[in-house]
Formats: structure tokens, C-alpha cells, sequence
């Protein structure tokens, strides 16, 4: 693990430990149906990011505080009819590492695509075609997962890997969420769960590696990547969902996420964890 990774999840730590220190309750009641209406909103998994404007808003609007659970109700009525199967987590930070168990690193070599594939096969094929030989070779390889992207792309997450070069996602998981840090190193891309490096330190592994191909890119305009993942603490959904949140933060137009991307490396002590959870539950809300 390089040095710049660890002095950022050294920082990070810090921070999560001030962030953690999360108001317990918001509102004091003798009425039963204020107190379970109360209960029901600090049990929405949007409680905690929106907790300290709640708190303002009661003590500035009884009224319109009071109406806003009324509302809570409805909406949370609402989202669980557009989706049964989805189970509404609280915000908690948790762990999947086992710390009695070594450490093993996912140790990705850096690859040439003529050592893959015959490049000179692929001179008369589209880009489009290609991306779907890639995924097809791919697709059997278990522990492996495997992107194509337009070189503009590409040339996008370099440029902000250059001067952003690490960043924090929240994956969700049965009780919560688990958060992983990834560190970029020219054109490889590796990650590695928080709780790991919290026990282990320098000795935390990498849990998945990337690596871009871009023999492709003046010629064909398109850049290929690979990725081997360990199967024991990620599976190919999970690995997706953090490939899809970078993608969202170093190739984005968004404003508010290349804040936080900046935020969290030029700034760490006034990084909220939180925005990133909310940025995932809003995601969510606008797939619905």
C-alpha cells in the first residue's frame, strides 16, 4: 500500500470517529403518537444526514416541524409501495473483516493487451465491437470484471486522478454500510476496505485492482479495463456498485460531487462522510 494511501485513510479515520458523534434523539415528547411518529423518522436511513436541519427547523417552526412527520409518513409509505424487495438500512458504519483471519491481497499484474488478446486481429473491428469481445472473454473468468469506455473518458478520471487521487465509497450491506478507499497509481486503480486498514495498518490488502489497457485509444478512441476483485470480501454486484460510484465522481459534470471528490482531498477535516451515503440513497430515489 503507498504511503499518500496511507497518511489519507490515517485522516479519514480521524474524521469518521468526529462525524460518528451523531445526535440521539431530536425531539422529547409526552404524547405516544409525537414519540412514534418521532421514532419512525430516526429510523429512515435519510435521518442522519438531515438531522442537525431538523433540529433547527423545530426549535425555529414547531408547526412546520410538526407537519414535516405528518409528511415523513407518507413518503415513506410511498417508496416502500414503488419497491417492496428494498429493505431500508440504518446508517451504520460496519465491518466484514475478520481480524483473526491473514491478510491477502489481490495482486493484479499490469497487462498489455497483446498479452490478452491479438491486437492485430482487432484492426478492422469497431470499437463497439471490440468492447464486446472484451466483455465476452471476460465473462467466464470468475473473480474478474472487465469495462470499456470512450478515450474522452478515460482522459476525464486521469486528469482528476492526477490531482484527486483518492477517494472514499459507501457499499451497502446488510446492516449498514462498509466504506472502501481507493487509491490511484498511474494507470492502475486499487482498493481497500477502511476496517482493514484501520486493524492491519500498512499490512491491510487490496481487496480489488483495475487496470487500464489504452493500446486502443488514438486508434479506436476507446480504453479497456480489468479488474480482479477478491471473492471473499466482494462479489461481482458489490464491485460494480463501487466501479459505478467512481465513475460518478471522476468522469462526472455534477458540481457537488466533484466538491466532495475535491473536499475530501484538499480538505479532509471538513469532509462529511454522510454526503457520500446520501448521495447513494438519492441515487436510489431517482431510479425508483
Amino acid at each position: 500500500m503507498s504511503h499518500g494511501l496511507r497518511s489519507a485513510l490515517t485522516r479519514l479515520d480521524a474524521i469518521l470517529i468526529r462525524c460518528r458523534r451523531i445526535p440521539a434523539a431530536l425531539y422529547s415528547s409526552k404524547s405516544p403518537e409525537k414519540r412514534e411518529k418521532m421514532e419512525e423518522l430516526q429510523s429512515s436511513p435519510y435521518y442522519t444526514k438531515y438531522a442537525s436541519k431538523l433540529t433547527e427547523l423545530q426549535k425555529a417552526n414547531p408547526a412546520e416541524f410538526a407537519k414535516r412527520l405528518e409528511e415523513h409518513k407518507s413518503v415513506k409509505q410511498a417508496v416502500k409501495e414503488a419497491d417492496k424487495e428494498r429493505v431500508a438500512h440504518p446508517v451504520n458504519i460496519v465491518s466484514t473483516v475478520d481480524p483473526h483471519k491473514p491478510a491477502a491481497a489481490v495482486r493484479l499484474q499490469r497487462t498489455r493487451l497483446a498479452d490478452l488478446m491479438k491486437v492485430e486481429l482487432l484492426t478492422e473491428k469497431t470499437a463497439e465491437e471490440i468492447a464486446e469481445m472484451w466483455r465476452v472473454y471476460h465473462k467466464d473468468k470468475p473473480g474478474f470484471i472487465c469495462a470499456s469506455m470512450p478515450a474522452s473518458s478515460y482522459a476525464q478520471i486521469q486528469s482528476r486522478a492526477a490531482t484527486h487521487p483518492t477517494f472514499l465509497y459507501p457499499l451497502p450491506r446488510a446492516a449498514g454500510y462498509e466504506f472502501f478507499v481507493s487509491q490511484f497509481a498511474g494507470a492502475e486503480c486499487h482498493f481497500t476496505q477502511l476496517a482493514a486498514f484501520q486493524q492491519r495498518k500498512a499490512d491491510a490488502p487490496t481487496c480489488l485492482s483495475l487496470v487500464h489497457l489504452d493500446e486502443l485509444r488514438d486508434s479506436k478512441g476507446l480504453v479497456l479495463m480489468r479488474g480482479q476483485y477478491d471473492q471473499n470480501v466482494v462479489n461481482a454486484v458489490q464491485v460494480q456498485c463501487l466501479l459505478n460510484q467512481l465513475q460518478l465522481y471522476y468522469a462526472t459534470s455534477d458540481p457537488h460531487k466533484l466538491h466532495l471528490l475535491q473536499q475530501f482531498n484538499a480538505h479532509p477535516d471538513a469532509f462529511d462522510y454522510r454526503d457520500l451515503i446520501s448521495e447513494v440513497e438519492h441515487s436510489f430515489i431517482g431510479l425508483t
